[in-house]
């Protein structure tokens, strides 16, 4: 293996609206300070100029022709339509999985049926169920039944391709190991930094004795929100100057905002600040609150970033017990049973009632992030597992 490795790595860059194009801004830095690193995307013409500078960007449509020039290819994989591209080019040129997320299905959706394809989607139901997924393929489209978006994960192709897989949590690592026990995975945490932030809760003009509760990132069904204001709205009673903050974009289908506020009469203490797009004013806002409310149900598989910003800027954080968040240590976060209200709105009476309780969980954050999440930490663990399956590949293989 050469002294550097040579690696061609793949995925969304800003200014993609994915939080994988942070993640590789997170990662960047040092695993270039390691390794010889040349991106690859769609179309190098829309990423962001300061990546640009930094790092030779290539297309696509190059890698066939310059894949022999590198060592190790890498794709970041996660469930949105941001890694279509990428996902054609490993289907053809398989490599290295970063898996983002276990479950893969929306994303096949959003390339297949959202595209008046519905064969292209039938085909992964029959790859991964077999027959079976052949005639819940007839059913879903003659409409006797639902999209099974949280039943199965459709994630087979991918992992039976892949040379190698990383996973940032231990629940996503046996699963995938379910699947392929040939299969070289590594568990890599996510990597998070410190950050310069400033605290912007005063623009709200609220009191200054004001709780600030909050969450963050997009508002989707399986993030609850309508159950953390439940439990807010429980909070409120005993807690008068509580308020409530959500700062991301509202993607709920069958839930009005408006309509929840109304039910709830929390009209004036909850404030949704919508999408952010600059990503250091994302962090500021979430160093402005007291506490970070990050449900989860049904997970798929993910981790959460925010959470991960929330723990770096020293916060407390309240997390359902559910897939990587039950892996996160029990001395820097609450952990509450899954669509439990009760357990929620005890949890969150309890943070508000004790600011020491706050502050300690928020230090044993910081000690924590700083030990396991660090970039240069995690970009040495990448060259390790990657130098490793250089190795094996290069060993002779004796049958």
């Amino acid at each position: 293996m050469p002294e550097r490795m040579r690696i061609a790595y793949f995925s969304p860059l800003p200014p993609a609206r994915t939080g994988i194009a942070d993640y590789a801004i997170e990662l960047l830095p040092p695993l270039t300070a390691l390794a010889d690193v040349t991106l690859y995307v769609d179309d190098p013409a829309a990423v962001d100029t300061q990546v640009v500078a930094r790092w030779p960007v290539r297309s696509l449509g190059s890698y066939e022709r310059e894949r022999w020039n590198y060592d190790a290819a890498i794709f970041h994989v996660g469930n949105s339509y941001f890694h279509e591209a990428l996902y054609r080019t490993f289907c053809c040129y398989p490599g290295i999985v970063v898996l983002h997320d276990y479950s893969l299905h929306h994303f096949i959706v959003e390339r297949s049926v959202l595209r008046g394809q519905f064969a292209r989607y039938q085909r992964e139901l029959a790859y991964a169920l077999g027959h079976t997924g052949i005639q819940m393929g007839y059913e879903i489209q003659s409409g006797q039944r639902a999209l099974p978006l949280l039943d199965w994960p459709l994630n087979e192709r991918i992992i039976d391709l892949s040379l190698g897989l990383i996973a940032h949590s231990r629940y996503v690592a046996a699963r995938v190991q379910q699947r392929r026990a040939d299969l070289p995975v590594r568990v890599i945490p996510q990597p998070m930094s410190a950050r310069n932030l400033k605290v912007k809760r005063h623009l709200q003009g609220w009191p200054d004795d004001v709780l600030l509760f909050a969450s963050a990132g997009q508002v989707t069904a399986s993030r609850q929100i309508d159950l953390a204001l439940r439990a807010f709205a429980e909070v409120r009673q005993s807690c008068p100057q509580a308020r409530y903050l959500i700062v991301g974009e509202w993607r709920h289908p069958d839930l009005s905002l408006e309509q929840l506020l109304n039910d709830l009469r929390l009209q004036d203490a909850v404030h949704h600040i919508g999408f952010v797009d600059d990503l250091a004013e994302f962090d500021d806002w979430i160093a402005s609150v007291d506490v970070l409310i990050n449900l989860r149900h049904p997970t798929a598989g993910e981790t959460s970033g925010v959470v991960l910003r929330a723990l770096a800027a020293g916060l407390p954080v309240i997390v359902s017990d559910i897939g990587w968040y039950s892996e996160l240590p029990e001395a820097c976060c609450v952990k509450v049973p899954t669509s439990d209200l009760a357990a929620l709105t005890a949890a969150m009476r309890e943070l508000a009632a004790s600011a020491a309780k706050r502050r300690q969980l928020g230090e044993q954050a910081l000690t924590y992030m700083r030990r396991t999440h660090s970039p240069e930490r995690v970009a040495a663990q990448y060259v390790e597992f990657i130098g490793d399956l250089v190795e094996h590949w290069k060993a002779p293989h004796v049958k």
